[in-house]
C-alpha cells in the first residue's frame, strides 16, 4: 500500500485534526492558543537564564541538536500513530530536504541568536523588539509572495517602526539616577542587537517555509520532521565551529561538560520551546507567515506587561509608550 492509499483506507486522528483545523472557528481558537503560547516563551526563558553565571551559559550547539533530535522525535512517532510503518516514507530524507537546509540554517541560526539575546536582555524587551519582525516578514511576502498592502497598511508598518526604534533607544539609554541601572546599557544594546539579527533571519526563514508548506502535500507532522533534518547541517557545523567562537556559544563543554548551564530550570524552558516549535509552524502551515506576527505583536505587549508585574523590567514613562 502507498502512503496515500492508506490515508484514505485509514483516516486517523491526525487528519482528523487537520480538517478540523480548517474550520474558521478553530482557526481562531489556534490563534488564541498560539498567543498565549509565545507570550510565555521570553518570560519563562527570562526565568531560566537570568541566574546562570556567563561562563556557564548552556552551549547553543547543544541546545540546537537537542531541540532538534526532540522535535524530530515526536514527529516520527506523530506520522507512525498515524499512518502506521508505511507514513515513514513521508519523512526519509531526499533532494527537497536538501533544498530546505538553507532556509532552516537561518532559522536554526535565528533561535540561536535568540537564546544569547535572552542571556543579556529580558523577555519583555526581547518580545518587543521581536516586533522588527512584522516589518521584515511584510517585506519579504511582498517581494518572495507577491503579496499586496494597502496604503492604510503601509502607514501602520511604518509606524510600527518607528515605535520599536524609539522603544530601542529609550531601553539603551539607561537611568541617570540609577548606577546599577546604567550598567545594563551595553549589555541591552547587545541583546537588542542579537534580537533584531534573530527576527530577521526568522521572517525570511517563515516565508520560505510557507510556501513550501503550501505546496507540498505531505502531512503535517512529516513535513516537521523534515524541516528539523534539514537544520542538522548548521548544527554539526556549530560543533565544528565551538573552537573558534570560544564563549560566544556559550559555556565550555569540553571544561563543564556537554549539559553545562542545564539547570531543571532550563530543561523546562527547552521542552516549552519546542512545544511551541510546533505551535509556530502550525500556525505558518494554516493562516501564515503574516498572520503569525500579526499574533505575536499581541502576545510581545502581553509579555511586556508580565515581565513589568514580574519585576524583569523597569516600568519608565517614556519605555512603555514605546512598547
Amino acid at each position: 500500500q502507498t502512503c496515500d492509499e492508506l490515508r484514505e483506507e485509514r483516516p486517523r486522528v491526525l487528519e482528523w485534526l487537520t480538517e478540523t483545523w480548517a474550520g474558521s472557528s478553530m482557526q481562531v481558537l489556534l490563534a488564541v492558543a498560539f498567543v498565549l503560547v509565545d507570550m510565555a516563551k521570553p518570560l519563562l526563558a527570562t526565568w531560566a537564564v537570568r541566574s546562570i553565571e556567563k561562563e556557564y551559559r548552556p552551549n547553543i550547539a547543544v541546545v540546537s541538536l537537542v531541540k532538534q533530535s526532540a522535535t524530530s522525535s515526536v514527529g516520527v512517532v506523530a506520522v507512525m500513530v498515524a499512518y502506521g510503518s508505511v507514513g515513514l516514507r513521508d519523512v526519509v530524507p531526499h533532494m527537497q530536504t536538501l533544498r530546505m537546509v538553507p532556509m532552516m540554517t537561518c532559522h536554526s541560526m535565528s533561535n540561536g541568536l535568540a537564546l544569547l539575546a535572552l542571556f543579556q536582555i529580558d523577555g519583555g524587551t526581547f518580545r518587543v523588539v521581536t516586533q522588527f519582525g512584522l516589518i521584515s516578514t511584510a517585506v519579504l511576502s511582498r517581494i518572495w509572495l507577491k503579496r499586496l498592502y494597502s496604503l492604510q497598511e503601509a502607514q501602520a508598518l511604518c509606524m510600527i517602526l518607528m515605535a520599536l526604534v524609539s522603544f530601542s533607544l529609550v531601553r539603551c539609554s539607561g537611568d541617570a539616577d540609577d548606577a546599577s541601572w546604567l550598567s545594563m546599557d551595553a549589555s541591552s544594546l547587545s541583546g537588542i542587537t542579537l534580537g533584531v539579527c534573530s527576527v530577521l533571519l526568522s521572517s525570511f526563514a517563515s516565508v520560505v517555509k510557507e510556501a513550501w508548506m503550501v505546496k507540498d502535500d505531505r502531512p503535517f507532522c512529516a513535513q516537521k520532521v523534515q524541516l528539523e533534518m534539514a537544520s542538522m547541517p548548521y548544527t554539526l557545523l556549530m560543533f565544528c565551529l565551538l573552537p573558534v567562537l570560544g564563549g560566544r556559544a556559550g559555556g565550555d563543554i569540553g571544561k563543564y561538560g556537554v549539559f553545562v548551564g542545564w539547570s531543571p530550570k532550563f530543561i523546562c524552558m527547552i521542552a516549552y520551546w519546542c512545544v511551541s516549535s510546533w505551535t509556530s509552524t502550525f500556525v505558518v502551515k494554516r493562516l501564515s507567515a503574516l498572520v503569525k506576527r500579526l499574533l505575536q505583536t499581541v502576545a510581545s505587549l502581553l509579555a511586556f506587561v508580565f515581565s513589568i508585574f514580574l519585576g524583569f523590567v523597569r516600568p519608565a514613562p517614556l519605555l512603555v509608550l514605546s512598547a
